[in-house]
């Protein structure tokens, strides 16, 4: 964690930076100052909430370090392309953009996206055991 001025003009802007293995937040004013930084690692073991988690736990340790009171706006960038898929059975899993695992191997697509060859690598190589798929993001 990282703090900047303790001083902060009247605009702030709250950023999150969603990367592949953490999100990223600060608190910036409106010269572009850091007034607050914080790191988060995500937890893999709760893929279905580990963004989510990961910004809630970096805002409360944020708002730790400097008040809100003056926040004007919000600015959310993440990674991509990344796919969450989520089972009848509760299960979810995350197919991170850098997943080497469901890259290039659908040799019967032809289109330009980059997600239905990973989405379909992945339903050609899971087992099936936690029931239907019901519904991914993207």
């Amino acid at each position: 964690m990282k703090t900047g001025s303790a001083s902060q003009t009247k605009r702030t802007v709250l950023c999150a930076d969603i990367g592949s293995s953490s999100l990223k937040t600060a608190l910036i004013d409106e010269k572009g100052s850091v007034l607050a930084y914080d790191r988060c690692r995500f937890n893999r073991n709760s893929p279905s909430s580990m963004w989510y988690d990961a910004l809630c736990s970096s805002v409360a340790r944020i708002s730790r370090m400097t008040s809100l009171n003056s926040l004007a706006a919000l600015s959310i960038s993440g990674n991509g392309p990344t796919i969450a898929f989520l089972y009848e059975s509760g299960l979810t899993d995350i197919v991170m953009w850098n997943d080497g695992r469901y890259q290039n191997r659908v040799l019967s697509y032809t289109g330009t996206s980059l997600f239905l060859p990973r989405i379909i690598s992945y339903r050609n190589s899971i087992d099936h055991k936690e029931g239907k798929l019901v519904s991914l993001l993207s």
